[in-house]
């Protein structure tokens, strides 16, 4: 633990004194903030959770170590379902919004869109794979050759791959008041341009939330954190997400046109959450579809029939989505199979 804490604090004390843009940019003086961050990290090192175990499904993007490439973009689009459009090539307004397909290439300055149920996944050069659900917009770009995301409204979740040799934030997601950097995990921001309220929660791994206004200590979550960003300013830290909730009956094959699941209710939850996807890293969803109540109904009727994985999360009132359950589950649109339940 001790050696872990020594090389963060080196690796971000190095990081900000040899990039003194992105000190500025948090208003920060270069001389002081190694000494900012290295309280920061003791405090941290002290609280360390333990990394949640879980008897679903687990996702392995996370724990990837990559070789990063020379060059971060173009990012290519891996998967995509629905509409999603290109909006911007290169700082540059499009005329016509530029529909996206699997294969398209997007570039430094780009600015892209997702649709109702519409979902996209993106992956950069140096192996960072990022999800975009519906509803949601980001411009791409770029400081101090570290790829950056900038949020404008919606959630993106990214999976940061560990590099070798990384001394530094490998990916970062901006939002209006603050910047998230990370080396290596699994992570959820999400950014509403209505009520201007950004949240962060971490699947696995270490993120670090520093303020675009104030030259404080960054607030540091661990796997099972979450934070309110607005809160971030006024000192307030990390809270524990909320438990995943658990599905009910997905032994038995979902018949018939719709698709509903039956979730346990978690305690403080506001919202329950859930998505389909052909992958259990969720790289390829299908669609998604939330309720106040434990009982969710996916929108789309047509769903093909074949094995799914289905994710589900709980919201607590502050808007922090989180921990996760991931299963599997057998659509079935007729009585094309003898028994109601399976084996996978």
């Amino acid at each position: 633990m001790a050696i872990r804490s020594i090389v963060a604090v080196c690796c971000v004390c190095a990081g900000l004194i040899a990039n003194p843009t992105f000190a500025q940019e948090l208003n920060c003086d270069v001389s002081v903030a190694p000494s900012v961050v290295l309280k920061s990290v003791k405090k941290h090192a002290i609280t360390q959770r333990k990394i949640r175990s879980s008897t679903g499904v687990k996702s392995k993007l996370s724990t990837r170590t990559v070789v990063a490439k020379a060059s971060l973009y173009p990012a290519t689009v891996l998967k995509l379902q629905g509409q999603v459009f290109l909006l911007e090539r290169q700082g540059a307004v499009l005329v016509q919004p530029q529909p996206l397909t699997v294969g398209s290439t997007l570039e430094l300055g780009d600015v892209l869109e997702t649709s109702e149920q519409s979902f996209i996944s993106l992956e950069l050069g140096d192996g960072v794979i990022s999800v975009l659900p519906s509803n949601s917009r980001i411009a791409l770009s770029q400081s101090d050759k570290v790829a950056r995301f900038i949020l404008i409204h919606g959630r993106v979740e990214s999976y940061v791959p560990k590099h070798q040799k990384a001394l530094k934030n490998t990916f970062e997601i901006q939002v209006p008041n603050a910047i998230v950097g990370v080396r290596g995990t699994h992570f959820l921001v999400s950014h509403s341009i209505e009520s201007h309220q950004t949240k962060a929660s971490v699947e696995e791994g270490t993120l670090w939330v520093r303020s675009r206004q104030l030259c404080r200590a960054p607030v540091v979550l661990e796997a099972g954190q979450g934070l309110n960003v607005e809160r971030l300013d006024s000192g307030h830290g990390a809270t524990s997400l909320l438990p995943a909730p658990a599905f009910f009956n997905l032994d038995q094959a979902q018949h018939g046109e719709g698709v509903v699941f039956n979730l346990s209710r978690v305690n403080q939850a506001a919202l329950y959450h859930v998505q389909i996807a052909k992958d259990a890293d969720f790289i390829d969803i299908k669609q998604e579809a939330s309720n106040t109540e434990p009982t969710v109904t996916m929108p789309d009727k047509n769903l093909a029939n074949g094995f799914y994985y289905v994710r589900s999360s709980a919201i607590d009132s502050t808007g922090i989505e989180g921990q996760t359950d991931i299963r599997f589950f057998l659509k079935v649109h007729n009585n094309q199979i003898n028994s109601n339940r399976f084996e996978p």
